[in-house]
């Protein structure tokens, strides 16, 4: 008994001397840089050969993991490895501290690989199992919810012989987590302080790979802290993110172009109140909700016609038709314009109109009334009897009368400008009198003013 307790102690003491050079040898690999320390647990099973006699071995281990620093692909491990497996109808436990170096590699930014080697020395419960140094090799699939947790599966195979040349042969699969100590985040973020561009992002919000604070609907409110995610673009919010409605009718703040609607009121995609038939007055206050488009309204949405023809103002091409005259849809009448019109043989020698030139006036009369806005020019041409000046004067003369005759008519004063032009543009031979009759002539033409 007393040989067993002294062989127990011996083991215990040689695998604490195992644990010193291993803190030892994980202090000098960290004074080169700023260490990162990783706390873990892992669960192993699989089947083990010892002494040809095969069984299945399950293994807990405590594990702590150092690097240089976060980002350092090579990471040195140390830890307790305690199995328990049978032989025959015995059960024995070993504990091994155990020694692995390791490389990293990252295949996202989630997602990484291991592949390590190590040894260690296992010491037995039992004086029949010999104690001995293995050899390991292993590799796992890591993920990485956070920075400073990893979730691995692994894969191992560890042979050795005893002291005494008994061969042992154990391999399996495992599952473990550990926890980093000393990631360099300030703000909490997730992301290392030496990629962090926003070194100072308020704790909540979540950010995008370089720890800038994101805000998906460009609200200025980052997300996180965003209550309402999806608000529309422009939209004003409030300070949890939420778009504003300062007048009630179901358009934002910010895309409201008419934020004072009153309440209850009905209102088009842009905030303001629908007018339906386009007048520029809301249904709300339009007394006359189907005016026609274009047509000019007052302030009660009712149409205006000015002229009183029928046809509204904005769609009346005409909008100054006398009274009594019909029109066409265009709110002009059916009575041509004057445009451009020639009376001959109008006036005797003494400057009378004669009776079929005002026959001819009073149609021109009716026209020109009818189309209040037209300007025409009332030209008078004489024949070549006497001189220039006087059949000037005569032509004057001529004009002046028409116009008195034109105005009794109901034609405006206004729209009539008058021209003697005499004798300046005869168009057939004073020879005879027929070149005379057409060189006495009055010409209307249209002008613009």
């Amino acid at each position: 008994m007393l040989t067993i307790a002294n062989n127990i102690w011996v083991r215990t003491g040689t695998a604490i001397i195992h644990m010193a050079v291993l803190t030892l040898l994980l202090s000098v690999f960290s004074l080169t840089a700023s260490p990162v320390f990783r706390l873990g647990l892992e669960v192993n099973a699989g089947p083990q050969n010892f002494a040809s006699v095969s069984n299945v071995e399950v293994n807990t281990a405590i594990f702590g993991e150092l690097s240089r620093d976060y980002k350092c692909p090579y990471r040195l491990s140390g830890g307790i490895r305690a199995a328990s497996f049978t032989i025959g109808d015995l059960g024995y436990m070993i504990v091994a501290p155990e020694v692995n170096a390791y490389y990293f590699k990252s295949l996202t930014k989630k997602i990484g690989v291991t592949a390590g080697l190590g040894f260690g020395y296992f010491l037995s419960n039992a004086y029949e199992v010999e104690s001995g140094a293995y050899g390991k090799a292993s590799a796992s699939l890591i993920y990485s919810p956070l920075p400073i947790i990893d979730l691995r599966v692994s894969a191992y195979s560890m042979p050795f012989k005893t002291p005494s040349h008994e061969e042992f042969s154990n391999y399996g699969i495992g599952a473990g987590i550990s926890y980093m100590f000393g990631f360099p985040d300030e703000d909490g973020d997730w992301v290392a302080d030496d990629v962090d561009t926003c070194p100072a992002t308020p704790k909540g919000a979540k950010v995008d790979d370089f720890g800038c604070p994101l805000d998906s609907d460009g609200d200025g409110v980052y997300d996180g802290f965003d209550k309402c995610p999806n608000t529309p673009f422009r939209a004003l919010v409030d300070s949890t993110g939420c778009p504003i409605d300062s007048d009630g009718d179901g358009v934002y703040d910010g895309i409201d172009q008419c934020p004072d609607t009153p309440s209850h009121i009905s209102v088009d995609s842009t905030g303001c109140p629908k007018d339906s038939d386009g007048d520029g007055v809301p249904d709300y206050l339009d007394e006359c909700p189907n005016t026609p488009k274009g047509a000019i309204v007052d302030e009660r949405g009712c149409p205006q016609d000015s002229d009183e023809d029928g046809v509204y103002d904005g769609i009346d091409e005409c909008p100054q038709t006398p009274s009594g005259f019909i029109v066409d849809e265009r709110g002009c009448p059916f009575v041509k314009p004057v445009e451009s019109e020639i009376i001959y043989d109008a006036y005797d020698n003494s400057l009378n109109l004669k009776a079929p030139a005002v026959q001819k006036l009073e149609n021109l009369a009716e026209r020109l009334r009818a189309h209040p806005y037209i300007s025409v020019e009332i030209g008078v041409h004489t024949d070549s009897e006497g001189s220039d000046t006087y059949n000037i004067n005569r032509s004057t003369r001529v004009a002046e009368k028409v116009k008195e005759f034109l105005i009794t008519k109901g034609v405006p004063a206004e729209i009539m400008t008058l021209k003697g032009y005499g004798e300046r543009y005869l168009i057939a031979s004073d020879a005879t009198a027929e070149g005379k009759s057409r060189n006495r002539r009055i010409v209307f033409e249209q002008i613009e003013k």
